[in-house]
């Protein structure tokens, strides 16, 4: 992982408008990535993500954990637990509460191709391991 997902906590907040918000979710790539196989018989995957992009003044991040809940079957870990430097305002420039800002914040994470990601380096692992 180029940036460890959790950093994200430590960068500048992002102010961002609710009505922006579906233009900025088109704008996040795919930063980093880490990943790790479960002791357990299945020898299941888990690991963060981080996706984000470069504004005017800040990086904008969103990082989540994931877990593979059967071969090749990826999901959210905690969808509760997503983190972001977002701060997102109503028409007011008002901070939205909690719940509106998870609801945002899952929506993105439902609109990004982030599972093709992680199954690729999950082929990438075991070409590896056979090489």
């Amino acid at each position: 992982m180029t940036i460890p997902a959790w950093k994200i906590v430590t960068w500048p907040t992002v102010s961002t408008p609710l009505e922006d918000w579906q233009r900025v979710v088109h704008r996040l790539r795919h930063l980093g990535m880490s990943v790790h196989v479960d002791d357990g018989d299945k020898h299941l995957r888990y690991g963060q993500l981080l996706w984000g992009f470069e504004t005017r003044d800040a990086m904008l991040g969103i990082a989540w954990d994931w877990r593979e809940v059967m071969p090749d079957v990826v999901a959210i870990a905690d969808p509760m637990s997503i983190v972001s430097n977002a701060c997102f305002v109503d028409e007011e420039g008002a901070a939205v509460d909690e719940a509106v800002r998870m609801m945002c914040l899952n929506s993105a994470v439902y609109q990004l191709p982030w599972q093709t990601a992680v199954c690729a380096a999950k082929r990438r692992m075991r070409a590896a391991a056979l090489a």
